[in-house]
């Protein structure tokens, strides 16, 4: 069923839905993957992560990198689960700061958070 309805959405997308096509090789790894199909859904995430970076699709890239390290091993796996840390360290702390500061600002709305 899954497989299905990725066939689907794969039929909507082209060149123009650069963010549609990362996720849609991003989900197709994913159902490989939970079959056990390592092979095919390591190129999968190997596409995912290509476009992401390229289209500077960054929490894209970080998700990909992060699934080539869970089906990955031994070195490989820490490698990519290295580099997810390091490309998300540069943006989550923007993101929860951003998050943090709208959530303080609801509960103390006289005081200024920076």
């Amino acid at each position: 069923e899954a497989l299905a309805s990725l066939k689907q959405a794969n039929e909507l997308l082209d060149e123009t839905t650069t963010r549609g096509r990362i996720r849609y090789f991003l989900e197709l790894g994913r159902v490989e993957n939970s079959s056990g199909k390592k092979k095919p859904a390591k190129l999968h995430f190997l596409q995912a992560h290509q476009l992401a970076v390229e289209s500077e699709e960054e929490f894209l890239a970080v998700d990909a990198a992060h699934m080539m390290g869970i089906v990955e091993r031994g070195e490989e796996s820490l490698r990519w689960n290295e580099q997810a840390i390091m490309m998300a360290a540069g943006f989550w702390p923007l993101a929860i700061r951003s998050t943090m500061k709208s959530s303080f600002s609801r509960k103390y709305p006289s005081r200024n958070f920076r």
